[in-house]
């Protein structure tokens, strides 16, 4: 909390973006780097820069803000992507200088008509704004791919909150550091095996869904508990009885798949 996001954020940037080069044997590979506001930052850009890496960040209102107020910006209305949250939007770029980039970049400006517009006070306040800085150029990408492409970006941040909340790794809990990589090596799996279970049970074209309906929906299964001699058993109904029984068999045909797709000499996916 007392450090900036984009500290130190430059060499990990150049670290990875260079691994990957190196790993792909490629020069001409296109690799992309996407971000929050957070890392709107010089230092960001130019990092970029040096390793030929195209980005997307998200730009703070301060930063958009006197755009509005200067420019003059012609809106173009678009159906081929709406706002955050669902609501019709507007499209403009402009060509942005940013004080010791390398390079020139572009932003793409979004707005969207407030719901409560018509009970507005001042003038020019009736949309929501949203701004991304990129040095994807307009000939590479138009405005609304490179929207798209940063919200594979937003889309990672359902997963860190999958891992927050729905496996409940918001800490590792445990003193040792083994003990921790046993502990996180665990989670993994479960949320493996929860989007496993999402995208079986999202067929027809249906949503799929996190943890937090999966297991109201699937894991919260109702029995009765008797404890009796010192045992305890649990009691389930024979709907839920076959309902396991269908997973179990969805998992094994998946195991066995992949067992044959796999070479001899490649180490097994799965140990009994």
């Amino acid at each position: 909390g007392n450090t900036h996001t984009a500290n130190g954020a430059t060499e990990v940037i150049s670290a990875c973006v260079s691994a990957a080069t190196v790993q792909g044997k490629m020069k001409s590979q296109k690799r992309f780097v996407l971000a929050d506001s957070g890392y709107y930052a010089t230092e960001i850009f130019n990092a970029c820069a040096l390793q030929n890496a195209k980005f997307v960040i998200a730009a703070r209102e301060t930063v958009y803000g006197p755009i509005l107020q200067k420019r003059r910006l012609h809106w173009n209305t678009t159906s081929d992507i709406t706002f955050f949250d669902g609501r019709a939007c507007e499209i403009d770029e402009v060509v942005h200088t940013h004080p010791g980039c390398r390079q020139a970049l572009r932003i793409v400006l979004v707005r969207a008509l407030k719901t409560d517009h018509a009970n507005g006070i001042f003038k020019d306040n009736d949309y929501d704004y949203a701004a991304f800085v990129t040095n994807i150029g307009m000939h590479e990408m138009n405005a609304v791919k490179v929207l798209r492409k940063y919200r594979m970006r937003a889309n990672g941040e359902n997963f860190i909150r999958e891992m927050k909340n729905g496996v409940n790794l918001r800490r590792f809990q445990c003193k040792r550091l083994v003990s921790n990589n046993a502990f996180a090596l665990a989670a993994a799996f479960a949320q493996s095996l929860l989007r496993f279970m999402a995208h079986i049970s999202a067929k027809n074209g249906k949503i799929i869904h996190f943890a937090k309906r999966l297991r109201n929906a699937l894991i919260h299964i109702p029995c009765q508990v008797v404890k009796h001699g010192r045992e305890v058993t649990f009691r389930l109904s024979e709907t839920h009885h076959r309902e396991v029984e269908i997973w179990l068999k969805c998992y094994h045909d998946i195991k066995l798949l992949h067992a044959a797709s796999v070479q001899k000499s490649s180490p097994p996916l799965f140990l009994n």
